[in-house]
C-alpha cells in the first residue's frame, strides 16, 4: 500500500492575497457601474436643459413680443442663450431649410 503525501497550504500568505484580490475587483466592478450610473444621469441632465430651452424658443417664436417687431423678438431670442457655456452659435432655421436668424454669419 502506497501512501499519500500530505501537501500542506501556508495561509498566512493567501488570506491577505485573497483578500487584496478580492479589494481590487470589487472595486473595479463598483467603478464600472458608477461610472456608466454617472454618465447616464449627466447624458439626462443635459438633454433635459435642451428640452427646456427648445420649449423657450418654441414659446418665444410662438408668442412673440407683444407688439414688437420680429427683429425685438430675435433680440430678446438670442439673449436668453448668451451666459450659456460652450454655445457658440445660434440661429433659428425653418422647416423649409431658410435661415430666419443666427448670431454668427
Amino acid at each position: 500500500m502506497q501512501r499519500r503525501t500530505v501537501h500542506e497550504i501556508d495561509i498566512r500568505h493567501w488570506i491577505p492575497a485573497l483578500s487584496l484580490a478580492m479589494l481590487v475587483f470589487v472595486t473595479l466592478v463598483w467603478g464600472t457601474i458608477d461610472y456608466h450610473d454617472r454618465r447616464a444621469q449627466v447624458e439626462a441632465r443635459a438633454l433635459d436643459g435642451w428640452h427646456r430651452s427648445m420649449l423657450r424658443i418654441q414659446n418665444l417664436l410662438e408668442t412673440g413680443v407683444q407688439g414688437g417687431p420680429e427683429t425685438a423678438r430675435m433680440d430678446g431670442l438670442f439673449t436668453l442663450f448668451n451666459d450659456t457655456p460652450g454655445l457658440r452659435y445660434l440661429a433659428t432655421i425653418e422647416t423649409s431649410a431658410r435661415i430666419i436668424s443666427a448670431n454668427r454669419r
